[in-house]
């Protein structure tokens, strides 16, 4: 589905001489709002939804099981890592953490590590709890700060009735980073997960995205029957500047539908590595006024997709599903679909997701999904043709990047405009040198020119000429 829709500016505006322009320095340029989109004329955004693939692991271990969830992914030098919750039933008190890895993201493998026992034995691939701890839902990620110390370089949380911090050296033996907890369970909100945590890297802060109750009174919420009344469930963030102090929570702004009533069970939230300022969730989106055939619980849940300029603030675009239940009978039920955090490339120009499928049923596993760099919403023309111009922009560098998709007949043209909206000499449309093909990564050229450098620093705006095409970002950069 298509559509065009307002969204308020939330990218950074500056003003000089009485206009304002938005400074996109060399940053990548993502279409996931219309913050940049000033006009646009036969054209709108398009969602793309991630591509289904391969089984990757399949709850099948004696200490996995059916309501195993929550895969964590990292890319880690040449290896990609993997930690999830195995437990079988719901019964949060005695579910694990394990661990797996692989070389390329679609084949993994369960290493025995011999570091907690299960059923007699230590040959598994089990971290966490190890004796004398607790703590479920773990979440992890590698801290890129470079004055961290080593025995602290992988962080994770884990929540009981708190939310308590974890360290360690390697990502396999962990450590309770202080004996209190990082976050204790607040008054007024339940405090079940699983949660996010990450270092942010455009604001230089850890944070964790906790769920809670937004809309129920705190006898609600401590007793978990806020899926009453108007209650939902939602997201609060914390801050920390050393992940042991944390500020918060402060509830984050999310726009819900309203028929049938939707909640965010979990949020899967991440910074995405690529484009700065750009802050990507992913949510369980459950909906309690429905229930699955034959199924005893009620319910039922798919995948949306929301984004962020600051973390905080965050916008939908589209409303509709990213991920549908589809086909599988074994989806169609309250929690039968869900992400951890993690978005890694696996190859040029593919990014891999990771989601448990099948929850609460035996065919219950992790699935892989992939999707284009940069392509979650495009701007789209037909074939007729289409056009959109950009708000004025400053920007650094002297060429025009651009990744994008057409068909055999499509086009794409760009014709940049000085303050007073006038084509730029040298760089109008007619001199635009027709774009066709599928790239990643194509420099934009006017005949023989590709030199932007002459308006570099000065404010322009952009106008965009699509034929049977799909732009998905722009960069300015170096030669």
């Amino acid at each position: 589905m298509k559509r065009v829709l307002l969204a308020c500016l939330l990218v950074s505006l500056h003003v000089l001489g009485g206009g304002s322009f938005v400074d996109i320095g060399s940053d990548r340029q993502l279409f996931l709002d219309q913050d940049l989109v000033d006009e646009m004329r036969g054209a709108e955004f398009e969602l793309h939804r991630p591509v289904l693939r391969e089984e990757v692991l399949r709850y099948e271990k004696p200490w996995e099981g059916d309501t195993s969830w929550h895969p964590i992914v990292i890319r880690d030098g040449d290896r990609f890592r993997m930690w999830y919750r195995v437990s079988q039933g719901n019964h949060d008190g005695v579910a694990q953490t394990a661990y797996a890895e692989s070389k390329d993201g679609i084949r993994w493998e369960r290493p025995s590590l011999g570091l907690v026992e299960s059923q007699g034995s230590t040959a598994n691939n089990l971290i966490w709890p190890t004796p004398g701890n607790q703590g479920i839902n773990m979440c992890v990620f590698k801290d890129p700060n470079p004055g961290v110390p080593e025995g602290e370089r992988y962080k994770a949380i884990v929540q009981t009735r708190d939310i308590h911090g974890l360290v360690s050296a390697d990502g396999l033996r962990w450590k309770p980073i202080r004996p209190d907890p990082l976050i204790r369970r607040l008054p007024d909100q339940n405090n079940d997960g699983p949660h996010a945590a990450f270092w942010d890297p455009w604001q230089s802060r850890y944070v964790i995205y906790k769920r809670g109750w937004w809309g129920a009174t705190p006898e609600q919420q401590m007793d978990a029957s806020g899926t009453s009344g108007e209650a939902n469930r939602t997201v609060r963030r914390f801050t920390s500047w050393d992940f042991r102090n944390w500020d918060g929570p402060e509830w984050v702004e999310i726009p819900f539908g309203t028929q049938p009533r939707e909640q965010f069970y979990t949020s899967a939230a991440i910074p995405y590595p690529w484009a700065r300022n750009v802050y990507l969730m992913f949510p369980m989106r459950f909906i309690l006024d429905r229930e699955g055939e034959g199924w005893p619980f009620p319910g039922l849940s798919d995948i949306a997709l929301l984004s962020s300029r600051d973390g905080l603030r965050w916008q939908r675009t589209f409303r509709e599903a990213w991920i549908r239940p589809g086909l599988d009978k074994n989806n169609w039920h309250e929690r039968a679909m869900s992400f951890g955090s993690g978005l890694v490339r696996t190859a040029p120009g593919e990014l891999s997701m990771y989601m448990t499928h099948n929850y609460r049923t035996p065919d219950a596993h992790i699935r892989r999904v992939t999707l284009r760099q940069d392509g979650f919403i495009s701007v789209h023309a037909p074939d007729l043709g289409g056009e959109f111009t950009t708000r004025p922009l400053k920007f650094k560098g002297s060429r025009l990047r651009i990744n994008y998709s057409t068909s055999v007949t499509g086009s794409i043209r760009v014709e940049v405009l000085n303050h007073f909206s006038r084509p730029v000499l040298g760089f109008n449309l007619k001199d635009s040198d027709e774009i066709y093909g599928d790239e990643l990564d194509r420099v934009v050229s006017w005949g023989e020119n590709e030199d932007l450098s002459g308006q570099e620093g000065e404010m322009v705006r952009l106008r965009f000429v699509l034929r049977d095409a799909n732009l998905y970002s722009f960069q300015f950069g170096a030669p």
